[in-house]
């Protein structure tokens, strides 16, 4: 199991909680990687504090990582927009789900 920093409900900083979550299989599109940095920056505080709506509940801390590729989806359409290697370092700013 991997070990992530979630936000259940909004508010403090107590709202965060380390816990253990379920990895799932890459799906269409999409890549796993082992996370080397992941940046918390003022977007994360004003979803957990509610100032902006969060994409969903729970959320993971974090919208930016680098790291490096260790499964990526098999179909064609997936390698080919994906384009990534196995064991290349990757960084990503934006929504995902946790892989």
């Amino acid at each position: 199991m991997t070990k992530a920093v979630r936000v259940h409900k909004v508010g403090g900083p107590e709202v965060l909680t380390y816990e253990s979550v379920e990895v799932p299989a890459p799906g269409p599109g999409e890549v796993r990687i082992r996370q080397h940095a992941v940046g918390l920056n003022f977007i994360d505080v004003y979803y957990r504090t509610g100032l902006y709506k969060a994409p969903g509940l729970p959320f993971v801390a974090g919208n930016e990582a680098a790291g490096e590729v260790l499964a990526r989806d098999q179909t064609p359409a997936s390698q080919r927009m994906t384009g990534l290697p196995w064991g290349r370092v990757l960084s990503h700013r934006g929504r995902f789900r946790l892989l």
